[in-house]
């Protein structure tokens, strides 16, 4: 929408309209199904979380050309190498395939909770979730312009705008785990003057100025998180300043859902200037 006409002032202007204002808006409100993980990434079930595997030992048992999951006991490890290239093999498969509890680390543990159940039954593909909404928040696109008629040879106009657009996206446990806060944002602003010499010959002046901002983090739970409610000492934890404390990234190659992704802030700061002058010679 937009909205403009003239501003009058007639003491100082003799009754013509010489000052115009314009206003527009923008706004735009969405949400969209956005699922970028891959198909098979899952989340731990409740018994792999807690360290039970029974469900996927082998009838056999463990063995060394075993191709289920075997969990098997890093403390049992041999080299099998040389001193000069050493080869560790863990012996022993634990009991039943389940992790004692007090082997679990309690950081795995803090960070277990932030997984999200399973959405769909199984292992593989138990995350996915087809619905999963990309919200952006208010996009708001503000632009007003002035025009002024200094003279009837002289003519001048300003004009700014700004515009927000905040994305949250790729939340697939609803935690601070995973998820992507994306920000578009830009300042812009342009003044031109058009000043008429004679009938056949004059000059335009502008300048224009450009702020653009591409922002991508963690959504806001996972910034300046608490590392010691992840399991983390508490010296840690304050050692690392609050505006760059974030949720732990975690990479895994292919199965349980990874939540790495990049940070960036890229600031853009555009000027230009530009004077054109105009002569018509001869019959036009």
């Amino acid at each position: 929408g937009s909205i403009s006409g003239p501003i009058s002032i007639p003491k100082l202007y003799n009754g013509k309209n010489k000052t115009f204002f314009l206003f527009g808006y923008e706004g735009i409100r969405d949400s969209r199904p956005r699922f970028d993980a891959a198909a098979g990434s899952f989340v731990p079930t409740a018994a792999i979380a807690n360290g039970d595997f029974s469900a996927y030992l082998p009838a056999g048992g463990c063995t060394a050309t075993s191709t289920a999951i075997c969990i098997y006991d890093p403390l049992t490890r041999i080299n099998t190498g040389t001193a000069a290239s050493p080869v560790y093999t863990a012996q022993s498969a634990f009991a039943g395939n389940i992790i004692p509890a007090n082997r679990i680390s309690p950081v795995a543990k803090a960070v277990l909770t932030a997984f999200a159940k399973p959405k769909q039954p199984g292992l593989v593909g138990n995350i996915f979730d087809s619905t999963l909404a990309e919200r952006t928040k208010p996009y708001d696109n503000y632009t007003v312009r002035i025009d002024q008629n200094i003279s009837d040879r002289n003519h001048l106009f300003a004009r700014g705008s700004v515009y927000n657009r905040n994305s949250l996206y790729n939340r697939y446990t609803d935690s601070p785990y995973v998820g992507v806060n994306f920000i578009f944002a830009s300042r812009q602003g342009v003044i031109d003057d058009v000043h008429t010499f004679n009938s056949s010959t004059f000059l335009n002046v502008r300048y224009g100025y450009n702020h653009f901002i591409r922002q991508q983090d963690q959504q806001a739970d996972a910034r300046g998180i608490d590392l010691a409610s992840l399991g983390f000492g508490a010296a840690y934890n304050s050692l690392v300043p609050v505006l760059t404390r974030r949720f732990p990234r975690f990479d895994f190659t292919g199965g349980p859902l990874g939540n790495g992704m990049s940070n960036e802030l890229r600031p853009v700061d555009t000027q230009s200037v530009a004077a054109i002058l105009n002569k018509t010679i001869g019959s036009h």
